[in-house]
């Protein structure tokens, strides 16, 4: 020890620094230094217990013994999942733990040795914890699956649950089909640089394999107490002719064409149809009306003003402009989409289409309804006029833009051809009443009853089963386009334009823009650039259960998801993963592949 830092005077000295006594040895003329020590500790001179001050010296024997640690008190709650496939650990802490150590001391000729007691986190004990944790869990019998790092992270977050066992479920059995002229399609995760080479359709020829049903062991499982779990058998799929152009071999397990065509898959049903091919743009202009019975593939484009109806797939080298298409299956546009409708879904995507007007009139008719009963309630029966009068003026000076709706309604229902007119028969009766309201008969009994045959009529709406019919395009501009199944833009994007998928929308090209445009979607949206630099706005609308990845998200966009929960972009943001979790919208980085 520095001389300078010794007490003044020719008495020894004592220090404790870093847990460690350092004795000085007095100088000629001077004592020795003294220790003592308090009840909390026991020291040692030259193997003697001291009771009374002792002095010591530079050579002298010192050990010193300190209190044992003191054990944090916790208590472990341990749940197990009801599938015996997981288990939570929550440590509950109730006191701390504490050590003991030396203070620091400056040199002194006599010292008093004490203890210092210092509280210590549970992960300062965690040895001895794992211990007792790993014996509990044996005693419980939970022996598979065990996750070291679930149990360090319970002993160092004490109060919170982890998982800390996790077992091995059961795989069931598979049981599916394997489309083998099925439209490719992009991965969701890595659609970026997908792209199709026109043509996509490709004929098949009699008596090739149109659909392979594979079947695939399951894997027995275990559960954390090492009992084994059988997997499921596999559920079944249906494989179904859809008419005579196509044949099921006896043992169910492949379908095959009889005739030359393009192969059509609707849910398990497989069919074959005829290829209608053009090498030259389809014309256009007033009364261009096709309607295809098959599948169409054009070498060209769609020029203005045609209107078009296609069964089955469709595919374009070129553009569509300025025009109406509605295709039964696939849409594939090599090309743009300008100022134009397309439709791919048949049935499914009218239903779509007739799905919001429709749900919008039933509110309407029932806020009819209830005004009507306020009126009766509160104005006395003999100033009431008769119900048709009520009920008609309610709708004159309560819901003026009722009618408007109704007439809109009408025309989309007259429009859609792939619906076919006895699905929408109740609707067209319904709506025919409410225009000729005055030369029906009426009341509150005929009114209850309109309302009942469109409820049921929604409730159909909502069930009709997807096709997953899908539209592919390069670039859309000023264009409305609805589809049963996904929406894949494979070029530079699209720009002031309406999309509605029941499915996801996937942005595969470059760069990949959606600026000024409203997207309406059942899965999750997966695009590059979302918004306009100059802050426009762009609304996305997305069920509870969707989630929008972006690389890129610009002010102006209003993002909806479900009824409940909407939140509009302010700062822009990049690479972005967002959805809805615990009650509110969530933002998370995006995590991109290596």
């Amino acid at each position: 020890m520095d001389t300078l830092n010794r007490p003044e005077g020719p008495n020894g000295w004592v220090t404790i620094q870093d847990g460690t006594i350092e004795v000085g040895d007095p100088l000629e003329g001077g004592e020795p230094a003294i220790i003592t020590a308090d009840d909390s500790v026991l020291v040692y001179v030259d193997d003697t217990l001291i009771a009374e001050p002792a002095p010591v010296f530079s050579g002298t024997d010192i050990r010193i013994q300190l209190p044992f640690r003191v054990l944090p008190e916790y208590e472990c709650h341990f749940t197990v999942s009801p599938d015996h496939l997981q288990v939570h650990l929550l440590i509950d802490l109730r006191q701390a733990g504490s050590f003991f150590k030396l203070p620091e001391v400056a040199p002194t000729h006599q010292l008093c040795i004490q203890t210092l007691t210092e509280e210590a986190p549970l992960g300062d004990f965690a040895e001895d914890i794992r211990t007792h944790i790993l014996a509990e869990l044996q005693s419980q019998g939970i022996v598979e699956g065990l996750l070291p790092e679930g149990i360090q992270a319970a002993i160092q977050s004490p109060n919170t649950t982890q998982l800390i066992a996790r077992g091995r479920p059961a795989q069931p059995a598979q049981n599916r089909l394997q489309f083998h002229f099925a439209v490719p399609a992009p991965d969701g995760q890595q659609a970026q640089g997908f792209a199709l080479p026109f043509p996509v359709l490709k004929k098949c020829k009699a008596g090739e394999v149109l659909v392979q049903r594979e079947q695939l062991p399951g894997q027995p499982g275990l559960t954390v107490y090492g009992q084994p779990l059988t997997p499921a058998a596999a559920a079944p799929v249906l494989l179904k002719a859809a008419d005579g152009t196509v044949r099921i071999t006896p043992d169910d397990k492949q379908a095959l064409a009889r005739i030359e065509g393009v192969p059509s898959f609707t849910g398990h049903e497989v069919k074959v149809a005829s290829l209608d091919q053009r090498f030259e743009d389809l014309p256009g202009g007033p009364g261009a009306l096709y309607d295809i019975p098959g599948a169409l593939q054009v070498s060209g484009g769609i020029q203005e003003q045609t209107r078009l109806w296609v069964a089955q797939h469709m595919e374009l080298a070129g553009d569509i402009s300025h025009a109406q298409v509605e295709v039964g299956e696939h849409a594939i546009v090599h090309g743009s989409i300008l100022r134009s409708r397309l439709i791919a879904g048949g049935d499914k995507a009218a239903c779509m289409r007739l799905l919001a007007p429709v749900t919008q009139l039933y509110g309407q008719l029932e806020q009819v309804l209830q005004s009507l009963h306020q009126i009766q309630h509160s104005v006395p029966k003999e100033r009431q006029p008769d119900q048709k009068t009520l009920i008609i003026r309610i709708v004159k000076t309560q819901f003026s833009g009722l009618m408007q709706e109704v007439n809109a309604l009408w025309e989309l229902n007259q429009s859609l051809k792939q619906l076919h007119p006895r699905r929408t028969m109740v609707l067209k009766v319904v709506m025919s009443n409410l225009l000729n309201m005055a030369e029906r008969q009426l009341n509150e009994h005929i009114f209850v009853d309109w309302l009942d045959k469109l409820r049921a009529f929604l409730l159909d709406l909502q069930a009709h089963a997807p096709l997953g019919s899908h539209i592919y395009f390069s670039y859309a501009q000023g264009a409305d386009l609805t589809s049963s199944g996904h929406i894949f833009v494979l070029g530079e994007g699209c720009y002031h334009s309406q999309l509605q998928a029941q499915g996801d929308i996937v942005f595969c090209g470059q760069p990949g823009y959606c600026r000024e445009s409203s997207l309406k979607l059942g899965g999750q949206l997966i695009v590059p650039e979302l918004g306009s630099p100059n802050g426009t706005r762009l609304k996305v609308q997305l069920t509870l259960e969707g989630e929008v990845r972006v690389q890129q998200l610009h002010p102006g966009v209003e993002l909806a998801f479900g009824e409940r929960y909407t939140h509009h972009v302010l700062e822009p943001l990049q690479q972005q993963r967002i959805f809805v979790a615990e009650g509110q919208i969530c933002f998370e980085p995006l995590r991109t592949a290596a």
